[in-house]
């Protein structure tokens, strides 16, 4: 019996967490993705994916998206055998500062990349950004359509210091794009003075959910749908978080903005 990873055991963490029914695959003789849930008659199957740092380590600029790319062509040889279930990557990292796994970064390797951001909704807040993507790209209407979404599996916690020097500066009824680092910088040591670091939901566990648009089946709405979770999809206006869970959805409503979530 092979020795879990650390993404393994933290994905069955999140899993057990939400009392999800799951079981790891054995392996055989051919390449077999990690975990199943069952939903009723439908399979569910996951491959999970970590990131090391690279060799060598990049002496200046690189590209965030290459590693990603590079992660799900590979998770795909393991779905072969699957392309009748929903089949979807999980991929964490918490060892390698070089690697990036935000929603931006790992959409842009999967579907495009070149991408233009802009907002949803505008004012103080910014937001949620929508994205339209350009060039290369992994998962497409021709190919890779076997994967219906990249999942990032991370900890989540709420930075009530930066929290707090928004929401004076929001206060000043400045005009966002008038705010440079010099203002948003002695707001900081002016929090920092008045108190120490601190932060809400300290190491909790949650789901970032990248639907593929262009999967032939779409991992069932009711998986990945805890209070700090979020999802996304292609709409109309570009690529967003559509889905926010409960506890996300309290913080906006007490207006926290979207980059803090």
């Amino acid at each position: 019996m092979s020795v879990k990873t650390e993404s393994e055991t933290v994905f069955e963490e999140y899993l057990n967490c939400h009392s999800l029914d799951w079981e790891a695959v054995d392996t055989g003789p051919q390449k077999e993705p990690d975990y199943r849930i069952k939903l009723g008659s439908q399979d569910c199957i996951f491959e999970v994916k970590e990131f090391d740092d690279p060799k060598p380590r990049p002496k200046s600029s690189f590209d965030p998206c290459r590693p990603v790319r590079q992660k799900l062509k590979k998770a795909r040889e393991k779905f072969v055998r699957y392309e009748t279930v929903s089949c979807n990557v999980v991929l964490f990292n918490s060892r390698s500062i070089y690697r990036s796994l935000t929603p931006d970064v790992v959409a842009a390797a999967a579907f495009g990349e070149h991408f233009q951001a802009t907002q949803s909704d505008m004012g103080w807040d910014g937001g949620i950004p929508v994205f339209r993507f350009f060039g290369s790209a992994v998962l497409t209407p021709e190919h890779n359509r076997t994967i219906s979404s990249v999942i990032l599996l991370c900890r989540y916690q709420l930075d009530e210091w930066h929290l707090e020097a928004y929401r004076r500066l929001r206060a000043k009824n400045i005009p966002r794009e008038d705010i440079g680092p010099m203002d948003h910088g002695r707001l900081m040591e002016q929090v920092s003075a008045e108190d120490r670091p601190r932060y809400s939901f300290e190491g909790t566990l949650r789901a970032i959910v990248l639907d593929n648009p262009n999967a032939k089946i779409r991992l069932p709405l009711v998986f990945f749908d805890g209070p700090f979770d979020q999802r996304w999809w292609l709409e109309q206006q570009g690529y967003s978080a559509y889905r926010l869970g409960a506890e996300l959805e309290r913080l906006r409503a007490d207006d926290v903005p979207f980059w803090y979530l």
